[in-house]
């Protein structure tokens, strides 16, 4: 199953992003809400591929990604999430600066390098 901030414009939306990280009650709901089309739907893990966030962001970005890991492995799901392409830790921008690997690294089951982004450069 695949959780993004896309909205219907196409976009990322750093706001929602911060909103649901930094947000326990939108949280709780969020993480009630995934286990159920989970369940319901068969699916064998889950897919956050959340943009463009802030770097004040980062460590409650770990943080989520952990309960999510904490939460849904023991019903048998693997919780994975996306990560921008960076060519150092501390590499400037909206798109890598809310993105710890080594946060991540060890809150997620696996990671996925989004090397698309290397084509643009």
């Amino acid at each position: 199953m695949h959780l993004s901030t896309l909205t219907e414009d196409g976009g990322f939306s750093s706001d929602m992003a911060s909103l649901v990280l930094n947000n326990p009650t939108v949280q709780d709901n969020l993480v009630q809400n995934l286990i159920s089309t989970l369940q319901s739907k068969g699916y064998t893990g889950l897919d956050v591929d959340f943009e463009f966030i802030p770097g004040r962001d980062a460590a409650p970005y770990a943080a989520f990604i952990g309960r999510l890991t904490r939460t849904l492995n023991p019903m048998g799901y693997r919780v994975l999430t996306a990560l921008a392409p960076k060519t150092s830790a501390d590499q400037p921008g909206l798109l890598y600066e809310g993105h710890d690997y080594a946060a991540l690294g060890a809150a997620a089951n696996e990671l996925l390098l989004m090397t698309y982004e290397w084509g643009y450069t």
